[in-house]
């Protein structure tokens, strides 16, 4: 009886442990840290898309995240990179995409030759599908051309007077593999899965869902996500199913659902109580793709212009600035750089931390949610208020609107982010339109609109913070405490006031 009970315990685990693999492998993620990297002689304008590389080009070994001063090159140039991976017949149903989390400025992708497509854009991420062009016998070849020369980065963002935007290929990329041709679509460079806590309260909260779902294929499928919420001790509170909808051939469609999630633990400054939701497709019955996000219910309010509200109650923000940059690694700063940087901000005590000006890595939103700080995001619209700099980018632009509205779907799901900023120091008619465009593209009212003032006000805000350097720029040390404006600061500082940090009184 015991050696029957024991080889049926052995058999369910086995059962088990399969079940955890396959589910696991519905999507695989691959790190490419190492690429070849060829700088670019400067011809003139790029022919659209750009030529390849020709025979002559010489390849040298480089580590990802990788700018081009690291190979000897100027800011204003342009490189390719390359890599190769192996897909075989096993794979013919299979989807791959190329994430880039971060590149300077403007990325050609190539797949075999292939024009895989385009993202302008430094601090956003971009992925491409590279399916069309796979051979499934053998090796591939990825080539990526980032070009960081002013002539072909005008009026995306990618100029500012307050930070350096090192060219080159900066942050991670990765190749994703999904088990079916039907996958979560990352519409934006986001992940595809928008998580939306709602009606938040001690006693409940409702979660929606909403999931970009992409067939590829020439036929029909029949496609429903299945969404698992799990706690944060471990436990599942909750199974959130969407309808089965049939998609036509090449369609992109929005599978939206939402959940009951009770007694809630709330996320909160130093109480970072994070959920977990796995999404799993499946297209006639089959799993196709799948990931997980995280998310966390709380609120968080401006009252009467004065106070903020975090779950109820009143907090004092209280923080740092910070960008994603050193003087020895430029903008190839790498996770233990960013890792200490958040440690040390973590022992002064502060509780929010200001990612200056653009959008950060989702690595560093992620430890933010993770240690209870929260964030004030912003999307590259940055010092253009002073005269003469980067004038293409002072009107509205296409790109700087992409570019906002990337911000907002590639981050959506942090619930350390209180803040949306829609610009600093910057045209205030251009960052009201950069705010419109927040609110069009998340109307879910859960963080602040936001701007950082140094002269004009915008009109379309939900809060201003003031950028305030009394005795350094201009005026007397003493009009930091007399200014009416000073009740939100979110720069100061003072190049010789050596008693800054000394508490008034």
């Amino acid at each position: 009886m015991k050696l029957r009970s024991l080889t049926a315990l052995s058999f369910f685990f086995a059962l088990l442990l399969g079940t955890l693999t396959a589910r696991e492998s519905v999507r695989e993620t691959t790190a490419l840290p190492t690429w070849q990297f060829s700088p670019e002689a400067y011809t003139g304008e790029p022919t659209s898309p750009p030529a390849l590389p020709g025979a002559a080009a010489e390849w040298k070994p480089v580590a990802i995240p990788h700018v081009f001063r690291q190979s000897g090159l100027p800011d204003n140039a342009a490189g390719w990179y390359r890599v190769s991976f192996a897909a075989t017949s096993a794979d013919k149903n299979s989807r791959f995409l190329l994430e880039l989390e971060g590149a300077a400025t403007v990325k050609d992708v190539y797949i075999n030759g292939v024009h895989a497509g385009q993202h302008k854009s430094a601090y956003t991420a971009s992925v491409f599908d590279l399916t069309p062009g796979l051979r499934f016998d053998g090796a591939n070849e990825i080539l990526v051309r980032v070009s960081n020369r002013d002539t072909e980065t005008k009026a995306m963002l990618a100029r500012s007077t307050l930070y350096f935007v090192n060219g080159g290929l900066f942050r991670p990329a990765r190749l994703i593999k999904t088990a079916g041709a039907v996958h979560l679509l990352p519409e934006d460079g986001s992940c595809g899965v928008y998580l939306t806590p709602a009606n938040v309260t001690a006693e409940r909260a409702d979660l929606r869902v909403r999931a970009i779902v992409r067939n590829p294929l020439e036929r029909s499928v029949n496609v429903r996500a299945l969404h698992t919420v799990t706690g944060p001790d471990g436990t599942v509170v909750a199974r959130i199913e969407s309808a089965p909808r049939t998609f036509a051939a090449g369609e992109t469609a929005a599978l939206e659902t939402s959940g009951v999630v009770t007694s809630p633990k709330l996320w909160d400054l130093g109480q970072p109580h994070l959920y977990t939701v796995r999404t799993e497709l499946l297209a006639d019955g089959k799993p196709s793709d799948a990931l997980t996000e995280n998310t966390g219910f709380r609120t968080f309010a401006l009252r009467d212009q004065k106070t903020f509200l975090l779950n109820g109650r009143e907090v004092l923000l209280r923080g740092v600035n910070k960008h994603a940059q050193t003087e020895y690694a430029w903008n190839a700063i790498t996770e233990d750089e960013l890792r200490a940087e958040w440690d040390w901000m973590r022992d002064m005590g502060v509780n929010t931390v200001r990612l200056a000006h653009y959008p950060h890595r989702r690595f560093e939103y992620d430890i933010a949610d993770r240690a209870g700080l929260a964030v004030w995001a912003e999307n590259g619209f940055a010092g253009h208020e002073w005269k003469g700099f980067a004038p293409d980018d002072v009107p509205p632009t296409p790109d700087g609107e992409r570019i906002t509205r990337e911000m907002v779907r590639q981050l959506w799901n942090h619930p350390s982010i209180v803040f949306w900023s829609a610009g600093n120091e910057s045209v205030a008619d251009t960052a009201d339109r950069y705010a419109d465009i927040i609110r069009e593209t998340d109307p879910s009212g859960n963080r602040l609109v936001t701007y950082a003032v140094a002269q004009r006000e915008p009109k379309r805000m939900d809060f201003l913070a003031y950028n305030t350097y009394h005795g350094w720029y201009n005026g007397r040390i003493a009009g930091f405490a007399g200014n009416r404006k000073n009740a939100f600061v979110s720069e100061t500082g003072g190049g010789d006031w050596l008693t800054h940090h000394v508490p008034y009184g």
